[in-house]
């Protein structure tokens, strides 16, 4: 039999072997008259009313359900994308067709239902394929951002770390600035001191230097007085005598009197011969001696630096002549 004679048979089949009923009726006028569409989910299949698909031999679908609906031949057709490329919707009949190169041949109240173009021309395994794969990418770029989110917020921290650690340097160098600045203001007082006393220093020696010529002038040369009370009753306010020992010149008097303005030293001596002794082992510059008195027997030898004192009748005042 040839194939135009068979498909004329089938279209029959199709047509005429069950007995038409209201469904099909109202189905068939809602594609063929008013052009609805048939959609299952998000695709919208196309609609060729009067049609079937050939040369290649459909199969029969949902041969179990009675009158089933133009949608659901096309779920069927949903189900199989890879194979199914088009469907033959009649009156209590769906049939699939799996030719890929299937044409259209007349066939009164037969409906072709044609589905839409797949993505790309790949079939629903492929695309589920894909899918898993961009949702493995998708979870590995997850969870790089999430790392990304955790590295963003160490460096975060640590920039306020940082800012911290600058702010605290900046305080420390702050302070250290003002305390330089104290320190200068410090050493500048100190060396105003230093400057001071050193004139000081100069102008004491300078008198001292004069008060030796002016003693050295034209004094008596005497012995050392063995009896300190007999010697200063008679030599009071007569001004300096010079006398010596151990080839040191001293000059001495009773009743003008210098202290010490940096050291000096408390010693015991039983006369004035002892005290002389004393002055010349410790090299001092002048001493007092005491021979009456609460500090009777005392030796006060002037170590460095001299002022004038109080006059005094209970002392012999001794200047060592360098």
């Amino acid at each position: 039999m040839r194939p135009t004679v068979h498909w004329i048979s089938l279209a029959c089949l199709l047509c005429f072997s069950h007995q038409t009923v209201a469904d099909y009726n109202s189905d068939y006028q809602r594609l063929c008259t008013d052009n609805g569409p048939v959609s299952v989910g998000s695709n919208v299949y196309s609609v060729t009313c009067d049609r079937t698909l050939g040369p290649g031999l459909p199969v029969q679908r949902l041969g179990h359900r009675l009158n089933p609906t133009p949608e659901e031949c096309a779920q069927v057709c949903e189900q199989n994308r890879g194979t199914c490329f088009g469907m033959i919707w009649a009156n209590n009949a769906c049939y699939e067709s799996s030719d890929a190169n299937g044409v259209l041949l007349n066939a009164p109240g037969v409906v072709v239902l044609t589905p839409p173009p797949l993505p790309g021309g790949k079939t629903p395994e492929q695309l589920a394929e894909e899918l898993r794969n961009c949702e493995t990418e998708k979870g590995g770029f997850e969870s790089r951002a999430s790392q990304c989110d955790t590295e963003k917020g160490q460096i975060e921290a640590r920039r306020a770390e940082c800012v911290g650690e600058k702010n605290t340097c900046e305080q420390n160098k702050n302070t250290c600035e003002q305390q330089k600045t104290e320190a200068e203001r410090q050493r500048d007082g100190y060396q105003r001191e230093k400057n001071t006393c050193v004139e000081q220093k100069v102008e004491v020696e300078r008198q001292r230097d004069e008060h030796k010529e002016r003693l050295d002038g034209g004094a008596q040369s005497i012995e050392i007085p063995t009896n300190a009370a007999a010697y200063c009753a008679e030599a009071y306010g007569k001004g300096y005598r010079q006398v010596t020992i151990d080839g040191t010149r001293y000059m001495i008097a009773c009743g003008p009197q210098w202290v010490g303005n940096i050291q000096k030293a408390w010693l015991k001596a039983d006369n004035l011969r002892d005290c002389l002794r004393l002055c010349n082992q410790r090299l001092c510059h002048a001493f007092g001696f005491w021979f009456t008195g609460r500090a009777q027997g005392q030796c006060n030898l002037v170590l460095e630096g001299m002022q004038p004192g109080p006059t005094t009748q209970q002392s012999i005042f001794a200047v060592r002549m360098i």
